[in-house]
């Protein structure tokens, strides 16, 4: 009689074995049925014939806590319960899609909110809390020191080849051609009628391209789908650009980053220093020679 090869059953031989063969069956049964007792619903195999538990080459208990020593890939996205808390020692959440692209935090309705909250706690007096990277180069991050935050925008000098000082008569230009205003939010946003003074970023972006975001329609990132078996009905679909008018398109709005603004404010007040030392030489002078003529009248 030989064996089967991973549970080692017996296995009667063919033409032979006369009467053992219930004996034999009936045995390789029961020892099947005891490995169901211990895996459950998990698939033979490898790993779901490795003992449960909550770390280590185990399956995991899914009603306890586990640890995972490698990094876990999720195709279908991880939904993180509320109150969760991640290791600030050693925690390294990455959150993208298959093209690359970040995704998002939200609530149970898909909406980022004040029920939605991302904290990150860390006794650290220096702390990396977010990093944005273009491939392999940081273009932006989210920094604290203990007692307050920055948001950094990658501006390492060892990065540009340095044109010379901008001149503050573009920057007055563009200061000018998109001045402030004062509004009225309207129906299509969070806050009707809601008072405020800003910029609109469609007129922004057509003074320049720096000072805003246009809006866009896109078809978000659609998950693989599957029946109650098990088998796939449509694949994974990554979001992409749309027109307005097709089926399933949504709008992301149009944005200013009022950061982007700085260096032209800066340029223009530079320029303003400049003349205000200017105008305040030659009022000097002027004060001086009208001193002089006083001085020759009396």
């Amino acid at each position: 009689m030989a064996l089967t090869t991973n549970l080692s059953l017996t296995k009667p031989t063919v033409g032979a074995d006369e009467n053992d063969w219930g004996d034999l069956l009936n045995a390789n049964f029961d020892a099947l049925d005891g490995l169901w007792s211990t895996v459950g619903n998990h698939p033979f195999g490898s790993a779901a014939l490795a003992s449960i538990g909550t770390s280590g080459a185990a399956v995991p208990l899914l009603n306890g806590a586990n640890t995972w020593s490698a990094q876990q890939t999720c195709t279908q996205g991880v939904e993180v319960g509320t109150h969760a808390i991640l290791n600030p020692a050693t925690m390294k959440l990455l959150v993208e899609n298959s093209a690359g692209q970040a995704a998002g935090f939200a609530n149970t309705t898909g909406t980022v909110s004040c029920c939605a909250q991302f904290v990150v706690t860390s006794t650290n007096t220096q702390f990396l809390l977010f990093t944005y990277n273009n491939s392999s180069t940081i273009v932006g991050s989210v920094t604290t020191n203990g007692s307050s935050t920055a948001y950094n925008t990658t501006s390492d000098e060892t990065f540009k080849d340095f044109i010379g000082v901008y001149d503050p008569a573009e920057a007055i230009a563009i200061i000018r051609a998109d001045p402030v205003r004062d509004f009225h939010w309207n129906a299509r946003s969070a806050t009707p009628g809601a008072y405020a003074v800003g910029w609109g970023a469609q007129t922004s972006h057509a003074v320049s391209a720096d000072l805003a975001t246009p809006g866009y329609w896109y078809i978000p990132p659609q998950p693989e789908q599957r029946d109650s078996a098990g088998e796939v009905t449509s694949a994974a679909e990554p979001g992409r650009l749309a027109e307005e008018d097709e089926a399933g398109a949504v709008y992301s709005p149009a944005a200013i980053d009022q950061g982007k603004r700085t260096p032209y404010l800066w340029a223009a007040v530079s320029w303003l220093l400049d003349e205000r030392d200017r105008l305040s030489a030659a009022v000097g002078e002027l004060q001086a020679a009208v001193a002089a003529l006083q001085g020759e009248s009396a």
